[in-house]
């Protein structure tokens, strides 16, 4: 059984800007976000970046992917299994 505490029900949780600048600074580059919005990518500055309505799973992933997926929907298990059948290199 699942446990959820203070679920308010909202799928967006950005990742504090420290984070993605810490990621981009020992990637080089975040080339791609497969799971983002247009407020995330502000700060993520992927290009492309593919959002719930352009849907990137049928989309080649390639280069520095970050991912921030909505973790508490079921599109979470699609965007993991698209991140490993893309045979990109965690670092």
């Amino acid at each position: 059984m699942s446990h959820i505490v203070n679920n308010s029900g909202n799928q967006e949780h950005y990742t504090p800007r420290r984070f993605t600048d810490s990621a981009r600074y020992v990637m080089g580059s975040i080339d791609l976000d497969p799971a983002s919005n247009e407020v995330a990518n502000e700060w993520i500055g992927a290009s492309p970046y593919y959002t719930i309505e352009n849907q990137g799973l049928d989309k080649e992933w390639s280069g520095n992917v970050w991912i921030n997926p909505p973790f508490a929907s079921k599109s979470l298990k699609p965007l993991v299994d698209k991140l490993v059948k893309s045979n990109i290199e965690p670092l």
